[in-house]
């Protein structure tokens, strides 16, 4: 299983053995790897990326040089992450159903809902940042207001 985001000069790839990599054109120009972890989910803003691991913590890394900014701890499963630009908050989706939102500048969880009574397995955010829509493991799909 892997995971892609990009933004407009650069795609990132996650993959099962932690690595993230860096890709412009037809070529890896960064790599990053989180030791003993699978990369879950990336959410990306213009200058940092917010990378979810099995290990219940998101790393944030600076988009330009894959440089390890901070890890924060997470007291839960989280299944997936996306940064919400409208609202310059990271939302992360958990196994319980409940999506916890971060502001993005300190990474302090500000609040949390519960958005289903199953795991959530994907987030997205829509091109303009107004929306986010939540998938479940039920196949269940929420659109919310951020």
């Amino acid at each position: 299983m892997g995971v892609l985001v990009c933004n407009d000069h650069s795609v990132y790839a996650g993959s099962d053995t932690g690595f993230v990599h860096k890709i412009n054109g037809d070529a890896v120009t960064g790599t990053h790897q989180i030791e003993g972890a699978k990369i879950l989910g990336i959410g990306i803003s213009n200058d940092n990326l917010y990378v979810l691991s099995h290990r219940k913590e998101i790393h944030e890394l600076c988009a330009n040089t894959l440089t390890v900014k901070r890890v924060v701890p997470l007291a839960y499963d989280g299944r997936c992450i996306v940064f919400v630009k409208f609202t310059s908050e990271v939302w992360v989706g958990d196994k319980a159903g409940k999506v916890h939102v971060f502001g993005a500048d300190s990474l302090e969880e500000t609040s949390e809902f519960v958005a289903s009574m199953q795991s959530m397995d994907c987030l997205s955010v829509s091109a303009d940042g107004a929306k986010v829509a939540s998938g479940d493991h039920k196949r269940n799909i929420k659109v919310w207001n951020s």
